[in-house]
């Protein structure tokens, strides 16, 4: 198969295989499976937009002969990012490829290019990860951060999400702050610009949360829910009904760095948010040689495959430039409780 004919194909199952990823709680939640949520820049350094200004201003209407607004006065603002780059790749056996040409109906290398797509959907797993991860941070930040492996240095980026005062908080020293009073503080907080629909608490809040709120959490119609949440979602929350019109989740997942478990959502924190609130995914040109040569660094994925003589093995790689952010965190209230 000419080798040109194979790099356009390897690129589009590499994008066919990072749209049909698993689709993780907090992403799912937010829309940024949701290919009108993703934002495709022909850079590798690119500028996010994120709105800097906590409340509205006054529209401004123009005259006949005057030049259009810039939206300025919406308060959004271009950021420049530094985005992760993620470029994994893994070595396919002989054996492996052999396994997969069945023989059959189908050619051999028709075979072996939906073996090569499960493979990079295995791949793809690591990115999508990364972006819960980074997620849960805007979350429970006002500054994102993340490591970058730059040479053997692995350093710290950093983004400042332009987060109001007063929506990021810390009640640690105050142990007689009562819950339901902290989650009409954060109603409120985000409520001049988005309805409250969503309530995420950490692990150690659950119990006081429910001895707090008692009946007036509503489990009715449970059951619904948690059907209707298994079919698009892989695990790690838990749904508890439906409080004051926000949807009530726990957040389990978690991971491990070091010889720590480090969960997503951290244990005492309490989150309200709302489903109206844009969030976007970002990708960046991938940096690589072939990848320019051939003209397919600009996209949502990248992959290329090459061949070992001895001992004799195919490597599969993929490499996404990529980054979720909140355009707008004055729709994110983050609590942490005593």
């Amino acid at each position: 198969m000419d080798k040109y004919l194979v790099a356009s194909i390897l690129c589009i199952l590499a994008n066919q295989a990072a749209e049909e990823t698993k689709q993780l709680f907090l992403q799912n939640r937010f829309g940024l499976y949701d290919p009108k949520n993703h934002i495709v820049r022909v850079e590798h350094n690119f500028k996010v937009r994120l709105r800097k200004t906590a409340s509205n201003k006054e529209p401004l209407a123009v005259g006949p002969n005057n030049e259009g607004n810039n939206n300025a006065y919406l308060g959004y603002e271009e950021i420049p990012v530094i985005a992760p780059r993620f470029r994994e790749k893994k070595p396919i056996f002989p054996s492996e490829i052999l396994a997969a040409v069945s023989g059959g109906d189908k050619t051999d290398n028709q075979e072996i290019m939906r073996m090569l797509k499960g493979e990079m959907n295995d791949l793809f797993e690591i990115p999508n990860f990364s972006h819960e991860v980074m997620v849960a941070r805007c979350l429970q930040n006002s500054i994102l951060k993340y490591n970058v492996l730059e040479g053997t240095t692995t350093n710290e980026k950093t983004l400042d999400l332009k987060s109001p005062t007063g929506n990021i908080v810390n009640y640690s020293a105050n142990a007689d702050k009562k819950i339901v009073g902290v989650i009409k503080e954060g109603q409120k907080k985000i409520g001049k610009r988005y309805k409250a629909d969503t309530l995420i608490l950490g692990s150690d809040m659950v119990e006081k949360f429910y001895a707090e709120a008692k009946d007036k959490l509503n489990q009715r119609y449970m059951e619904g829910v948690m059907q209707k949440l298994n079919g698009l979602e892989i695990g790690g929350y838990r749904y508890h009904g439906i409080y004051d019109g926000m949807d009530v989740f726990e957040y389990i997942a978690d991971y491990q760095k070091g010889a720590s478990t480090v969960s997503l959502i951290e244990p005492k924190n309490i989150i309200v948010t709302s489903t109206q609130m844009k969030w976007k995914k970002y990708f960046g040109a991938v940096l690589d040689s072939d990848a320019i040569k051939e003209n397919k660094h600009v996209g949502k994925a990248y992959s290329k495959s090459w061949e070992d003589k001895d001992p004799s093995q195919t490597w599969l790689l993929i490499e996404t430039v990529s980054i979720p952010v909140p355009e707008d965190a004055s729709g994110i209230f983050c609590a942490t409780m005593a």
